[in-house]
């Protein structure tokens, strides 16, 4: 804040929410959900547009090996687990969990973790923290 600032009464203050959804189901009669259409989670950790992409490319292999009925199985395992972890992650800014609480109370600890935990949010961050569903 620049010298002299001061801080008065809050003046709005509003809470704000994200819907953490999964389609049931993702595939009935030849037709395959995939991206936005399949799962909505927040923007947190920017996991929807990489996850949509592996729903295409699974999509994609399981048409070309004539599998398309394996959708379903093979993607909502993966799905789920990628839209409980957002969901989780996306709580710790709503400050409402007791990592969030101990964050604001301890900023020090942020920059102490930061660098042992760099390795672990990149590789969640680019979604190479699970496999596609395909193996």
């Amino acid at each position: 804040m620049p010298p002299g600032t001061t801080i008065d009464s809050v003046q709005w203050d509003s809470e704000f929410g994200f819907a953490h959804r999964i389609a049931k189901p993702l595939y009935a009669d030849n037709i395959c959900l995939a991206g936005d259409a399949a799962h909505i989670h927040s923007a947190f950790g920017a996991r929807g547009m990489n996850l949509g992409i592996e729903d295409a490319y699974v999509f994609a292999a399981l048409v070309a090996e004539d599998r398309l009925s394996d959708y379903e199985s093979l993607r909502r395992p993966v799905i789920e687990s990628v839209v409980k972890t957002v969901a989780r992650a996306t709580e710790i800014p709503r400050g409402k969990t007791m990592t969030a609480r101990l964050v604001r109370r301890m900023p020090w600890l942020v920059s102490w973790m930061a660098p042992k935990a760099e390795g672990a949010v990149r590789t969640w961050v680019l979604g190479l923290d699970h496999e596609i569903g395909l193996e």
